[in-house]
């Protein structure tokens, strides 16, 4: 009996024994998954801040490195199709930063965020904002190990609103799609819808003039401001504002101070201007703003004008939303109709984007409140 419990207890001591080992060792591959999963986190943001560096203090330099061949495969070919029409037609900003027109020389990678990471499949997905003097973004990279380095597979584009609510663009994906629709079908279903949803009056255009490659937000507004000039001599009240705008930008391009009460910002990277003038407990306003269509023939206009008396506005002969409807081909700029822009009836004014391509409606209700909408561009109207 004696021998019996020795030999019980000698099995039981084996047993915790081999217990504790299997703990230990389940305790030192958690630690070893850990480790792997740290070095990857600090290398993928590594490559993630030497991407922006070179494209912020390195432009000459071919970013390849930085992202795996399906995504420059996908790249490439949609460039390809988009050298057909002769103009940008798929990629309306710069791919990586959500610019249109030149980089700021510095990036800052913010408030990164792992939403997957498997260290063994090589795959990650990163959620980050990307800041610089001109304009943040709130984007998200898919990545992929290739020949031993993480490099970005997709790049997902988030677009926040007012009310809290965002929408995801997935650009691999929108590649695709847009690789996969035949080009003759592109062009007539192009075609169909200008005529369908956008009736022009050609007798009402006139011509953009610039210097350079293309157009930019003060070549559009110069322009349109002339030709508002010009038209409507009969209306000088109205004509007015149209003038001081004008030569508001004329002083600040020659670095003059601008009038009492003037304030004037021209964001020539994002095509966007916005003129506010103070007077007698008045606010005017001009937003004026422009993106290129998907077709690659043509931009779109906007100009956006309200007056303001205590805060609320006064809606003017001149004031209101108008689109216009430029042809690269031709240079020049006509009417434009716009569908999708009706919230309802009251009072209501517009904001237009200093970057994206979507515009906030405010209506203005009777007992006092207010609401706001976002008008969501889907490539023909807002929705």
């Amino acid at each position: 009996m004696r021998h019996l419990v020795l030999l019980l207890s000698v099995v039981g001591l084996l047993m915790l024994s081999a217990c504790g080992g299997e703990k230990k060792k389940q305790a030192e591959a958690d630690d070893a998954k850990l480790q792997k999963e740290m070095e990857a986190m600090e290398s993928i943001v590594d490559h993630i801040e030497k991407l922006y560096e070179t494209i912020a203090k390195h432009p000459e330099r071919s970013l390849k490195r930085f992202a795996c061949q399906t995504w420059w495969d996908a790249v490439e070919a949609v460039e390809e199709r988009d050298a057909e029409l002769e103009e940008i037609g798929f990629f309306n900003e710069d791919l990586w930063t959500q610019m249109q027109d030149t980089n700021p020389d510095e990036f800052e990678v913010r408030d990164v965020l792992f939403e997957e990471l498997d260290v063994e499949e090589g795959t990650a997905l990163v959620d980050f904002v990307l800041w610089s003097p001109i304009q943040t973004v709130h984007q998200k990279f898919r990545l992929c190990q290739e020949e031993g380095d993480w490099r970005v597979h997709d790049i997902i584009r988030i677009d926040e609103y007012d009310d809290g609510d965002e929408s995801h663009c997935d650009l691999l994906e929108e590649m695709t799609h847009y690789l996969a629709e035949p080009f003759e079908e592109f062009e007539e279903e192009e075609e169909d819808d200008d005529e369908e949803e956008a009736p022009q009056d050609l007798d009402g255009g006139f011509r953009v003039s610039y210097q350079g490659e293309k157009p930019g937000i003060s070549d559009f507004a110069g322009s349109y401001l002339t030709d508002m000039i010009d038209s409507d001599d009969d209306y000088m009240e109205g004509v007015m504002l149209y003038r001081d705008l004008h030569q508001a930008m004329k002083r600040q391009a020659k670095g003059l101070p601008l009038a009492d009460g003037e304030t004037l910002t021209v964001d020539s990277r994002n095509g966007y201007l916005i003129y506010e003038k103070s007077e007698d407990g008045y606010l005017n306003r001009i937003e004026m703003c422009f993106w290129n269509e998907a077709d690659g023939k043509h931009k779109l206009f906007a100009e956006n004008r309200w007056a303001f008396s205590s805060g609320k506005p006064i809606i003017g002969q001149y004031d209101g939303l108008s689109f216009y409807r430029y042809d690269n081909a031709t240079k020049m700029m006509t009417p434009y109709y716009m569908r999708g822009l009706d919230v309802g009836s009251g009072t209501r004014t517009y904001t237009l984007p200093r970057t994206g391509k979507d515009i906030v409606a405010t209506i203005w209700n009777d007992n006092g409140t207010t609401s706001q909408k976002t008008l969501r561009w889907d490539g023909q109207k807002f929705d």
